[in-house]
C-alpha cells in the first residue's frame, strides 16, 4: 500500500486491521521502518481479544509529528504476555516523506 501525506484525501492515511489468536492485556501496535525501530507507537498498552477485530490508521507521521523519512514501514504488533512479536510482511511505502 502507498501512502502519499502530500497527495489525494484517499491517499494521506493508511488503514489496517487485524485479529490475535490470543488474548492480551499489554499489547503494543506500531509502525516499524525497514529496521524494525519504532517511528510511531499507534496504541501501548492495548487490550487485544481473541478472534476480534481491531484497526488502525496511520497519516505518515513519526511520534514527534514530524513526517517520516521517505520508505518501506510495516506494523508491529507486540504481545507481552505471550512473550512474541509480529511485524506484518505486507509493507507500506512513504512516497513523499522528510
Amino acid at each position: 500500500r502507498e501512502l502519499d501525506p502530500h497527495g489525494p484525501a484517499d491517499d494521506r492515511e493508511v488503514e489496517f486491521r487485524f485479529f490475535v489468536r490470543e488474548d492480551e492485556d499489554d499489547a503494543l501496535v506500531a509502525i516499524v521502518d525497514s529496521h524494525e525501530e519504532v517511528v510511531r507507537t499507534l496504541g501501548a498498552d492495548v487490550e487485544l481479544t481473541a478472534g476480534e477485530e481491531v484497526g488502525y490508521a496511520w497519516d505518515g507521521r513519526d511520534d514527534s509529528g514530524d513526517l517520516a523519512p521517505r520508505g518501506r514501514y510495516r506494523v508491529l504488533v507486540e504481545l507481552p504476555d505471550a512473550d512474541r512479536e509480529m511485524v506484518w510482511p505486507r509493507r507500506i511505502t512513504l512516497e513523499s516523506g522528510s
